[in-house]
């Protein structure tokens, strides 16, 4: 399976590629993560997970890489 920034396995969907919640959550900077991505998008997931739109994720990557924050 592909991966992204961070090593984390990326996921396809009908309406889009994500990555899962949990996956994020095992990172050192989750509770920075969770800060800077409050109000984004987020789908419920049958593994009672939640996906997060890949773009998003890599968008908070490159952001996060550059500066830090």
């Amino acid at each position: 399976m592909p991966k992204t920034y961070f090593g984390l396995q990326t996921y396809k969907l009908l309406n889009g590629k994500i990555v899962k919640q949990s996956d994020i959550a095992k990172l050192p900077f989750y509770a920075l993560w969770q800060e800077k991505s409050a109000g984004s998008t987020i789908l419920p997931l049958d593994d009672n997970d939640i996906g997060i739109y890949l773009h998003d994720w890599e968008k908070f990557c490159r952001i996060f890489i550059e500066t830090g924050e």
